[in-house]
């Protein structure tokens, strides 16, 4: 994996391929793709864009930042799965091993990137890990966004998950370590036990950088799957963790959830 960035110092215009086949170990082949998978940005004074064009010239002055992930194959991506409408919004399943919005490595093979094939305007509303398979509430104009997003600050979007953790857990409990510094608390409530561990439900209050994942860490408890937090927890499945249900208030639709055959358990 690949993270570059430098200024131009070029007396001369030069194509972008050759100055990073210059500044880089990357061949030209490597360059091409990361360039069309579209993990080059060229800032200009102020201004910072992604670009797609091969054939670039860059000049002094210009500030490079290049990303490139070999392992990133956007062609194997799984467009996301409808799964409710409203007016103006809809929920979606996003699969796991898949980025919710674009990242600097690529704007493409994210759920943004298919569901801007189908609608003019994305507005996503709540955002799940790479890893974490599970629904994703999405706006289709300004208007819907903001009442999307004023509903969930005001916490009257209740987000819940399913989460198989190591070890036996209590039958329900509450988590409330601090995060940064701040005030977090999540729910859960034991489902059942396999193999040694605990399936559970689990909602989150508060929504911080990676809580659930965090917290049951914490709870000496990690997450089966995690590759992050956690020790003795790692699975060939991947993280074993879903948003698998959302609670709307009444008037934009109430509950809604994952059917059966999307389920993680």
């Amino acid at each position: 994996m690949l993270k570059f960035r430098k200024m131009c110092r070029e007396k001369s215009p030069v194509e972008i391929v050759d100055w990073l086949a210059e500044n880089t170990d990357l061949s030209k082949v490597k360059l091409k793709k990361g360039i069309s998978l579209g993990g080059l940005w060229i800032s200009q004074g102020k201004k910072k864009k992604r670009v797609k064009k091969i054939k670039t010239q860059i000049k002094s002055g210009d500030f490079i930042e290049f990303y490139f992930n070999p392992d990133l194959d956007v062609d194997q991506s799984v467009p996301p799965t409808h799964v409710f409408s409203g007016k103006g919004f809809g929920i979606w399943f996003k699969p796991a091993s898949q980025p919710v919005s674009e990242t600097p490595f690529s704007d493409k093979g994210c759920t943004s990137y298919f569901l801007k094939q189908k609608f003019s305007k994305v507005y996503i509303i709540n955002r799940l890990d790479f890893e974490v398979s599970g629904l994703v509430l999405v706006a289709y104009n300004k208007e819907m966004a903001k009442i999307l997003s004023k509903a969930q600050n005001d916490k009257k979007i209740q987000k819940y998950y399913l989460a198989e953790v190591k070890g036996i857990t209590p039958n329900e409990g509450e988590i409330d370590y601090e995060l940064e510094g701040k005030k977090c608390l999540t729910k859960f409530q034991k489902l059942s036990e396999y193999e040694g561990n605990s399936r559970l439900e689990v909602e989150i209050v508060t929504g911080r950088f990676h809580q659930i994942r965090r917290h049951f860490n914490m709870f000496n408890h990690p997450i089966i799957g995690d590759p992050k937090y956690g020790s003795n927890n790692k699975s060939d499945i991947g993280l074993q963790l879903q948003a698998y249900k959302l609670s709307l208030p009444d008037s934009l639709g109430g509950s809604c959830s994952l059917a059966d055959e999307l389920l993680i358990f």
